[in-house]
C-alpha cells in the first residue's frame, strides 16, 4: 500500500514523497483490558504480508491489512525513493528501499 502525501518544498526543491506501509499492529479484543495484540508487517525479501502473534507467523493477503489499516494502534511507514529535479536542474534521489 503506497500513501501520496501533497506536494511541499525542501530547501528549494520540490517533492511529493510516497510512503509505504510496512508494519501495524492491532488490538483485537473489546476493552483495553481485555485482548490480544498482533503485528501485521511486510516481508521485503519474500514480497508478502505476514500476521505474528504470541504463538505463531502466517501468511496473509493485502486486503486482510488493509481492513486493519483504519483501526491499526501504531503504524509503520518507509519512505519510497524519489528522484526529483531541483531548481538548478540537478537530479536528487531520496532515501529508499526498495518495497516494490
Amino acid at each position: 500500500m503506497t500513501f501520496i502525501i501533497n506536494n511541499f518544498v525542501v530547501k528549494g526543491v520540490t517533492i511529493q514523497p510516497s510512503y509505504r506501509l510496512i508494519s501495524c499492529a492491532s488490538h483485537l479484543g473489546q476493552t483495553i483490558d481485555s485482548g490480544h495484540y498482533v503485528c501485521d508487517f511486510w516481508c521485503n525479501e519474500s514480497k508478502k504480508w505476514f500476521l505474528c502473534n504470541d504463538e505463531s507467523i502466517q501468511q496473509v493477503d493485502e486486503l486482510s491489512v488493509q481492513k486493519k489499516s483504519t483501526t491499526g494502534y501504531v503504524y509503520f511507514y518507509l519512505k519510497n525513493c524519489s528522484k526529483v529535479n531541483d531548481h538548478e536542474g540537478r537530479i536528487k534521489t531520496y532515501f529508499d528501499l526498495s518495497l516494490s
